[in-house]
């Protein structure tokens, strides 16, 4: 959100938990922000599937 939407951490702080829960969902579930975490499982998981064919 403070990347994307140029958003100060204090915009991000102050805002409505569930309106914002409400905007993100609004997206195609590809179009959603993920954590870095399952970014990466999910590139490590197309790359092996990949290597696999």
């Amino acid at each position: 959100m403070i990347t994307n939407l140029h958003w100060s951490i204090e915009q991000f702080d102050n805002a409505n938990y569930y309106e914002l829960s409400r905007i993100l969902q609004s997206k195609e579930r590809k179009d959603r922000p993920v954590d870095p975490t399952t970014a990466i499982l999910h590139i490590r998981a197309a790359q092996a599937k990949r290597n696999h064919k």
